[in-house]
């Protein structure tokens, strides 16, 4: 078996989230988005947050593969939106129609190269 040694090619840190570079072309980018919003009650109890967050970096193409929770009590993410630059969108599911204030981590991986 081979080993195969991956080198950080460069670390960027913003406001709100830090990307790792690696030397073969991948990047690993990670954050929180603030979250505010209310569930209606309209059968599901959905709420999309236009929340335009920008990567730290951005990545080659539009299909970064991006993983994202929430804390607390306000229900789980249903849908998310995204392309090379940003997370466009975030359509959060709940239990009951009432306001909500929460932080949403993400992670992304993709190539920047």
């Amino acid at each position: 078996m081979s080993s195969v040694k991956l080198e950080i090619a460069s670390e960027v840190v913003m406001k709100n989230g830090v990307a790792i570079k690696f030397s073969n072309g991948y990047m690993i980018a990670y954050g929180f988005i603030n979250l505010y919003g209310t569930f209606e009650d309209k059968g599901a109890y959905l709420c999309t947050l236009e929340v335009n967050t920008p990567f730290p970096v951005n990545f080659v193409d539009s299909n970064p593969v991006v993983c994202a929770t929430i804390s607390g009590t306000t229900g789980g993410i249903y849908r998310l939106e995204k392309d090379k630059g940003k997370i466009k969108s975030i359509t959060l599911i709940g239990n009951g129609a009432y306001e909500f204030s929460t932080i949403a981590d993400y992670i992304a991986i993709g190539r920047w190269k």
